[in-house]
């Protein structure tokens, strides 16, 4: 099948010329010779009419142009610059800053997201914060827009008006109409508890936070959090869920404190708990330690997430690890399929695995 770059040859132009030409850039200067000529040199090798096609080999030219760095440009997107497109990518984010820079989850994401945009030669354009994002009329300035975090996609719709350039990270809103990196929570929430069920635990608590899909102006629309609702199933199943060892609030440190000295208040603590949040762990730990409750000896300890302060503590949490870098990485990969031409949705998981350390040992 004839490229662009065998278009070039022939034509005796360059191939972001062709590109150009065969994707109408409008600020294109060339004679009308010089286009006929790539026009029925297209015609002649046969390449790919669809609109689309052509998008997608012009992408793939300007990647592949000699000398190519930086700004990449993209068919069909705005912005031009010394006769390259430069991509305005805008990223959407739940939460305050003093929330995300100070839960590693979705700092990491953040991370991961920059780095991979700066691995292709582009700058993060705009960060929109649903807490003070206005929306009193359209937006039309994005070329892109990568959201972290359960978001009414109604909202990131306002922002671009296209859902094939939206990709959500943690949160699959509609698997038919946006892409999505998700981690297979019940997967992974299964794992820790055949972990714990695995070294003879039968009565193991729970510890969480609450999840809502969030609006503007504060809305919040409550509904199970994933890890919840997996380990509800779970014990269930096994005949072993007991409400009483349930304890719900948020992921933070100062509630996995919180939470779990009224487990311990409550009396009769369960042989193990799983909690999900790294961060939730470690306050239940100092819990437990002021408690003058041994960890593993007394109570065995899974997590969620594996942040780095996991493995320094004093005692080393064992942990289900998310992969949280990499799923800000594959949503900038994702983005560049779409940009690049791509039609179908695509809803991709990341796989999780379990961390054992010195919190969760056998049942004495």
């Amino acid at each position: 099948m004839a490229t662009i770059r065998d278009i070039a040859r022939e034509a005796k132009v360059s191939a972001a010329t062709v590109s150009r030409v065969l994707n109408a850039d409008e600020t294109l200067s060339v004679t009308e010779d010089t286009k006929n000529r790539i026009l029925q040199t297209a015609e002649r090798l046969n390449y790919a009419h669809s609109s689309r096609k052509r998008k997608a080999a012009s992408a793939k030219a300007q990647l592949e142009e000699p000398g190519a760095t930086g700004n990449t440009a993209i068919p069909g997107v705005s912005g031009a610059q010394d006769g390259k497109q430069s991509l305005r990518i805008g990223l959407l984010v739940w939460c305050p800053p003093e929330i995300e820079f100070e839960d590693p989850y979705f700092l990491a994401i953040r991370q991961g997201i920059e780095r991979r945009l700066a691995e292709l030669g582009i700058g993060l354009w705009k960060v929109f914060r649903l807490n003070s994002l206005h929306l009193e009329s359209p937006q039309d300035e994005l070329d892109g827009l990568i959201v972290v975090g359960k978001v009414l996609p109604e909202i990131a719709l306002r922002l671009i008006g296209r859902n094939e350039r939206i990709v959500f990270i943690n949160f699959s809103p509609d698997e038919d109409n946006f892409d999505a990196v998700i981690t297979d929570f019940k997967k992974a929430t299964e794992r820790a508890l055949d972990h714990l069920t695995g070294k003879g635990f039968r009565r193991i608590g729970y510890i969480g936070g609450e999840e809502c899909t969030h609006g503007l102006n504060g809305e919040c629309f409550p509904f199970e959090e994933e890890r919840h609702r997996a380990f509800r199933l779970y014990m269930t199943e096994r005949g072993l869920y007991d409400t009483r060892d349930v304890h719900l609030g948020t992921w933070s440190l100062s509630d996995g404190y919180r939470l779990m000295k009224q487990a311990i208040d409550q009396g009769e603590l369960p042989e193990a708990f799983f909690i999900g949040s790294d961060s939730a762990a470690i306050g239940a730990l100092k819990a437990l330690q002021e408690a003058g409750i041994s960890v593993p000896e007394r109570v065995a300890i899974v997590g969620f997430n594996d942040i780095e302060l996991s493995s320094f503590i004093n005692l080393p949490l064992t942990t289900v690890r998310i992969c949280t870098e990499q799923m800000g990485r594959s949503s900038v990969n994702l983005l560049m399929e779409r940009l690049e031409g791509r039609e179908i949705t695509v809803k991709l998981s990341v796989a999780s695995s379990l961390v054992v350390r010195q919190s969760c040992g056998s049942q004495k």
